[in-house]
């Protein structure tokens, strides 16, 4: 899981009758404290919310059903959930293996982070960024996509200028100078590389971001740049410096852990790369909401076995993913279409078990 900013408000979780965890949807007020961040005693934050991305042409066709003749299915996360379970077989399994965002309540923190980033950034005139670091599993790379997908460029017609408020790109195996940066900013733009001095490149390229107006640029897997040699490490980040004071937009860099004496040797990166630690999960309360709410997105008629969300079931959940996100997404995944191919309607921890072992293999392959 995650090391959060401090939260109050609804923490306390809800079950069903049978003592299953229900995924809480009410929205925790939330206090957030700039720098370290500080949890209640059991480190996690409470309650997980109901996701805001929704398949547009599902929820457009959801039909009004009668309350009283209609199945109990307050187990799953909203009603596009809760028309599928009564779709075909092949689109019912569609909809499991799409991409969903299951609003975990570490990422949504992760991006009213961001959100505030940039709030900081246009108040102060000071771009202060951070830096993710994650092990991996943890989704780090999903969220800050998802923030990018969510923040698109659009057209202020009323002062005709474009606005980008997040840019996400990504340090690619291979690239190994400031030349190479330069080129993968063009990557993420979209747009063709110019050609011409080093001089001339860099002063091209903060007129071309200038002109977007981006507010905020995020910058994945850059262990793979402090992995490189010192010197040519340095360079790298001082390019990367010298994008923050040019544009005066914060940026946010994504790593793994491992080496950082470099930013802990230099005050400035120190300062303008504060550390944002993610951590694996953790055998407790919020990692059984946790699941509760993946399980949710899954249009099964019944709600999940009760066994799963036991000290037993959770403790087993924890060990065979590893710990991670990831690897707990796709083992619900998989277990879900096993038991929708054999016409079964409930998630249990036998299912569960029995999808490990049959896909095993594929539970931790790439974030």
């Amino acid at each position: 899981m995650v090391r959060l900013n401090e939260a109050v408000g609804n923490s306390v979780p809800q079950t069903l009758p049978n003592g299953v965890w229900k995924p809480n949807t009410a929205r925790p007020r939330q206090q957030v404290s700039g720098g370290s961040q500080k949890r209640r005693s059991d480190g996690r934050r409470g309650a997980e919310r109901e996701a805001t991305t929704r398949p547009v042409s599902e929820e457009a066709t959801a039909p009004d059903i009668d309350s009283a003749t209609a199945p109990d299915r307050t187990h799953l996360i909203n009603d596009a959930v809760r028309q599928m379970v009564d779709m075909p077989l092949k689109r019912r399994l569609d909809y499991v293996f799409s991409p969903h965002w299951y609003n975990l309540d570490y990422a949504v923190a992760l991006e009213e982070r961001f959100d505030e980033l940039r709030e900081e950034a246009r108040l102060s005139r000071e771009a202060i960024g951070m830096r993710i670091v994650s092990p991996s599993g943890m989704a780090k790379s999903l969220i800050m996509r998802h923030y990018c997908d969510k923040h698109r460029p659009y057209q202020d017609k009323k002062a005709r200028v474009t606005i980008t408020p997040a840019l996400f790109m990504e340090i690619a195996p291979g690239h190994s100078g400031v030349t190479d940066v330069m080129s993968m900013i063009y990557q993420a733009l979209k747009a063709p590389y110019q050609s011409g001095s080093f001089d001339r490149r860099k002063v091209r390229c903060i007129a071309d971001l200038e002109e977007l107006n981006i507010q905020i640029l995020m910058v994945d897997e850059i262990n793979i740049i402090t992995n490189l040699p010192d010197d040519i490490a340095i360079k790298i980040l001082n390019m990367l410096k010298w994008l923050n004071n040019s544009l005066g937009i914060p940026l946010v860099l994504g790593s793994t852990p491992g080496k950082s004496e470099l930013f802990k040797a230099d005050h400035q990166y120190a300062r303008r790369f504060r550390p944002y630690h993610l951590a694996k999960w953790q055998l407790d309360d919020a990692y059984a909401r946790a699941v509760s709410t993946i399980m949710a997105y899954m249009p099964l008629a019944e709600p999940p076995e009760a066994a799963i969300f036991e000290d037993e079931g959770l403790s087993y959940l924890l060990r065979i993913t590893d710990y991670e996100t990831s690897s707990l997404v796709r083992l619900i995944k998989f277990a879900t279409r096993m038991i929708m191919k054999e016409d079964g309607d409930r998630l249990s921890l036998d299912a569960l078990r029995l999808a490990a072992a049959t896909y095993g293999y594929s539970l931790h392959s790439e974030d």
